[in-house]
């Protein structure tokens, strides 16, 4: 996968070669979510080919946030490149890109909205109908589970993300 020298596609974002995390362990664990990321974009059936890949943030082994440049299939249910993709101790997700000023603290944000409707919709007896795919059963024991990890990065993960470092 290429990168590109000249201008990333978002400000929020670093060529992947940066990605490192607070010490080898971290920095191990982000890259094996790194992999995750790229498989969760592979095995969608409108993604014809992943071009570049760009680190946004996270923590290893808990989340973290990439953005990645592809060619896609015109289909039902595909996005538009650029997109995130947020992996880690929860549910993937793919979200798209909405401009240059995204930030990974942003995505995580748009996350938890994403995930905050489908847990709504499972406690309703809707079973996520309508709400973004979740690679879980629609059941009351994994929607409360997703509400919990929600609830960290909502009040531990976001903050420190937000922070400078």
């Amino acid at each position: 996968m290429a990168s590109r020298a000249t201008q990333l596609p978002v400000d929020a974002v670093r060529e992947i070669a940066a990605l490192v995390g607070d010490d080898d362990e971290d920095t191990a664990l982000l890259r094996e979510m790194k992999q995750d990321a790229i498989d969760h974009l592979a095995q969608q059936a409108w993604c014809r080919r992943i071009t570049e890949i760009y680190w946004g943030d996270g923590i290893g082994g808990v989340v973290a946030v990439f953005l990645f440049v592809f060619e896609a299939d015109a289909a039902d249910g595909s996005l538009a490149a650029p997109a995130w993709c947020v992996v880690g101790d929860l549910p993937s997700l793919l979200l798209p890109c909405t401009g240059r000023q995204d930030t990974p603290v942003d995505v995580l944000e748009r996350y938890c909205q994403e995930m905050e409707r489908w847990v709504a919709s499972v406690r309703a007896g809707e079973g996520g109908v309508g709400c973004v795919p979740v690679a879980a059963a629609p059941t009351l024991q994994h929607a409360e589970m997703l509400d919990g990890r929600i609830q960290l990065l909502r009040e531990d993960i976001i903050p420190q993300l937000r922070l400078p470092r």
